[in-house]
């Protein structure tokens, strides 16, 4: 063995501060106990080296936000692990009165440059107006060259690549910490972890991703001219602007999981994935509709993607409100029912035809088997649930107990029963996922995702007042009487929905959740919308106060959260719904 031989490992430096919310300035000290080892320190958010960082000699000014990141070095020892620390100094008000999740990350090798996740080089966004921007390159099509690419929309080249489920390659390295306002620092409140990051969303909003202004690569084409206005390093201005991540725990980077519960419900206390969810189609006012959607399917009963409502801090600095919530994955499912059993999880995933386009270019169409619906395990038992429900008569009562063997009827009928009632347009099609415990017996079951587009206040619109999910869904498709097959949940509702035995079942949930006390019972219809809007509201008023005074209000509606849920949504669209069903046939 010629490797080199260490005396040992250097110990991690220890701070005099805790990571958290401070009034005021401080000095704060760092010490090791290794002898005469050297400790350097960062505040750019780098990985402090034996070259790199600040030689730490004497207390650092802690007299703003500062995100300090250190280790110890000592000639023929290893160096400690990195120790990472945010620190507010000053915070305004608003900004403690909810959590906070602070990335401290190297932006220009991780986020912002040529191997970052959102470096853009060459290519144009086009004219249109801000809400319906889009990048694309040169000369449009699949002319990814040199010249233009775009990480966004994970296109490398030479070789334009899609992210299939298992490749790392669009994974950076940063530190993850949690951060309680109102905390006693001195008690270490909160939690801190090394962690990946990705890029979070589907192609329809990655390619309509810009970069900041001020952060943006030299190589990056000038934005749309409507971002040009917005002067603050915060990402609240637009969507395009507010990206979405997904934050990976794993035992490379510091342990196997996060073993610090994040939400404040029932369910598991530890995590391997969560999602940091910008909200694309809901991102400044309410920006609850998602949340309040999922809270929903939690008060039916049913396992579901748990949420909370955090700001958002990268180095420092205060990038917007968000909403952190569990990513549906084989972890999530085993810890929920305390299983040691691998699941099968399908997605909404589908390969959009520019993917086709895009691999055909390059003579590899193989590779759109390696965009599949299937997040984890394998899709075996949901072929058999869909050959099944296509290839018998499911009002034979045999055969409707066939597949009541295969799938949870209640949660599905629940599922059906929230989502209608909000009256989401962008699902069917796309946004929704099946789980299933892999062993004998076992069913599948539904849980919410991603209703940012419902609960609208044109009751003429989709996704109005009025809008009625079992004749049609968003962009003119039908809903889930007519819809075919890019869409399993409607296929399953039109092979089910002539069983007297599921009419009687779906009848009987709908009685049980608009009862008093029930999950869409007026009272705690209200209790979840308000408990969201008084944790949020003072955060829209510092946003929108912040841009008012930048002269950038334009998607800001005013300093308060838009109630039009509470005061029209929730009262009226009860009795519109219960229409609804009485023409579908479930009420008398």
């Amino acid at each position: 063995n010629t490797g080199t031989a260490y005396a040992g490992f250097a110990n991690a430096p220890e701070f005099s501060h805790a990571r958290g919310f401070y009034d005021d300035p401080f000095g704060l000290t760092i010490s090791t106990t290794t002898q005469d080892a050297q400790i350097r320190y960062t505040l750019d958010g780098t990985d402090p080296t034996p070259t790199h960082g600040n030689l730490y000699s004497g207390p650092i000014p802690v007299n703003i936000n500062r995100a300090v990141r250190a280790a110890t070095f000592k000639q023929d020892y290893l160096p400690s692990r990195f120790v990472t620390h945010t620190f507010f100094v000053g915070a305004p008000e608003a900004q403690m009165t909810l959590p906070a999740i602070s990335l401290v990350v190297d932006e220009d090798a991780n986020f912002y440059g040529p191997h970052g996740l959102m470096y853009v080089k060459g290519g144009r966004y086009s004219t249109h107006t801000a809400d319906h921007i889009r990048w694309e390159p040169l000369g449009g099509g699949t002319n990814f060259n040199a010249n233009n690419y775009n990480h966004f929309q994970r296109i490398h080249y030479p070789i334009p690549y899609i992210d299939y489920p298992g490749t790392r390659r669009w994974e950076r390295q940063l530190s993850f910490e949690v951060i309680y306002p109102g905390e006693d620092p001195s008690v270490g409140a909160g939690a801190q972890a090394q962690s990946g990051v990705r890029i979070h969303g589907g192609e329809s909003i990655r390619r309509k991703f810009i970069a900041h202004k001020d952060k943006r690569h030299p190589d990056s084409p000038s934005p749309h001219p409507l971002f040009d206005v917005h002067n603050g390093p915060d990402w609240m201005y637009h969507f395009a602007l507010k990206k979405s991540f997904r934050i990976y725990f794993r035992s490379e980077y510091d342990g196997t999981r996060l073993e610090h519960g994040l939400f404040a419900f029932d369910g598991p206390a530890r995590h391997d994935t969560i999602v940091l969810r910008g909200g694309h189609n809901d991102w400044v006012n309410p920006f609850v509709k998602d949340e309040f959607a999922r809270r929903l399917q939690g008060d039916t009963g049913h396992p579901w993607s748990r949420g909370r409502l955090m700001n958002l801090y990268v180095n420092g600095e205060w990038m917007g409100y968000y909403n952190v919530t569990d990513h549906v994955n084989r972890q999530l499912m085993q810890d929920w029912f305390d299983s040691d059993n691998e699941w099968d999880v399908i997605t909404h995933d589908y390969v959009y035809p520019d993917h086709y386009e895009v691999l055909e270019a390059i003579h590899e169409p193989h590779l759109v088997d390696h965009w599949p619906p299937v997040r984890d395990g394998d899709d075996a038992a949901w072929v058999a649930l869909f050959n099944y429900a296509r290839n018998n008569d499911l009002t034979i009562a045999a055969n409707y107990q066939q597949i009541s063997a295969m799938l949870d009827m209640t949660n599905y009928i629940d599922y059906l029963i929230v989502q209608l009632y909000i009256a989401n347009y962008d699902w069917l099609h796309t946004n929704w996922f099946a789980v299933r415990e892999k062993t004998p017996g076992a069913k599948w079951r539904f849980v919410v995702w991603d209703a940012e587009r419902s609960m609208e206040n044109n009751p003429a619109q989709d996704g109005g007042l009025n809008f009625n999910g079992f004749v049609k869904n968003g962009g003119g498709r039908a809903g889930l009487n007519g819809q075919g097959d890019d869409s399993p949940v409607a296929i399953l509702y039109q092979r089910l929905k002539n069983n007297a035995d599921f009419k009687a079942l779906f009848r009987q949930r709908i009685n049980h959740h608009f009862a008093s006390g029930g999950a869409l019972s007026q009272s705690n219809l209200t209790a979840r919308f308000t408990e969201l809007q008084s944790e949020l509201n003072p955060m829209i008023a510092y946003t929108y106060n912040l841009h008012q005074a930048q002269g950038t209000t334009l998607y800001m509606p005013g300093p308060q959260m838009d109630t039009y849920i509470l005061d029209t949504w929730i009262p009226e669209r009860e009795a519109i719904l219960m229409q609804i069903f009485e023409d579908e046939g479930y009420l008398p």
